[in-house]
């Protein structure tokens, strides 16, 4: 029996809805050697879809298709090594190793997994220049957190060129992939004009994005853009409101504002 790859999807995605008859489906490809139906079979396994949880048994079915080369499964199963994942103990230089072998396949999960072991020695040498290299390979590949730390690197100059024009087209993809610290990064650019023209309103809306989801930077810097009427219509109350809850959690730099506020007579 074979099926194409769309075929073994459609399995995975009955079996998500609790259909036991897929998983067997699934289980009878795997055991014939068809790594993409070990892969999905190993995260039923994994989630309890469609049959119980089985996480020794998943791991097995990770590796088996890690192991013949499907990057989907080496990233999982690195995942898992490097975490200690099911109670397991962390095994980062195995982690490390599987996470490689999905990035040179082009995975842009893997590659921001190794990257950052590069980068602090995890697992494998510090190799700081190289890791710049996989940063920017995951960035390409749209993964937002590398896309965020790459333009963190490019604006500092950390192991590569100082660019911050780069810079603030990397934290633009970042924070319109929706990554939170990205929106205050580029607001920032455009709050300052580093990289980039100045664009008060257009700093004043990705602050907002940050802060509309409770992020404490965004909410700091929008709340003083209300209290200020910088880039938006001047909204006290509501500034003070979105200081304080960013002081409230832990924000040192709201919480310095929010007292200045405060000793201004502002909020009374």
């Amino acid at each position: 029996m074979t099926k194409t790859q769309e075929e073994v999807v459609a399995l995975y995605e009955a079996a998500e809805g609790g259909d036991a008859e897929p998983v067997k489906v699934l289980r009878e490809l795997a055991e014939a050697g068809d790594d993409v139906a070990r892969y999905y079979l190993a995260k039923c396994l994994d989630n309890g879809y469609g049959v119980d949880e089985d996480e020794e048994e998943a791991l097995r079915y990770y590796k088996l298709a890690a192991d013949s080369g499907d990057s989907n499964a080496q990233y999982d199963y690195g995942w898992r090594m490097y975490n200690g994942g099911y109670g397991g103990d962390p095994d980062m230089a195995e982690g490390a190793r599987y996470f490689k072998l999905a990035a040179e396949q082009g995975d842009g999960r893997a590659q921001y997994e190794y990257a950052m072991c590069l980068e602090n020695g995890l697992g494998v040498d510090e190799d700081k220049e190289e890791a710049v290299r996989y940063y920017k390979l995951s960035a390409d590949e749209g993964n937002a957190n590398a896309q965020n730390r790459y333009a963190y690197l490019l604006e500092n100059g950390i192991n590569v060129e100082q660019d911050l024009e780069e810079a603030a087209r990397y934290y633009k993809l970042s924070a319109d992939e929706g990554n939170l610290g990205g929106q205050c990064d580029y607001a920032r650019f455009l709050e300052k004009g580093i990289g980039i023209d100045q664009d008060l309103e257009e700093a004043a809306r990705y602050y907002k994005l940050a802060s509309d989801r409770e992020f404490d930077d965004g909410q700091y810097k929008f709340g003083s853009f209300l209290i200020q009427g910088i880039g938006v219509e001047q909204d006290i109350t509501e500034g003070l409101r979105l200081v304080k809850l960013a002081a409230d959690e832990g924000n040192e730099d709201a919480q310095s504002y929010y007292e200045s506020c405060l000793e201004q007579g502002l909020g009374e």
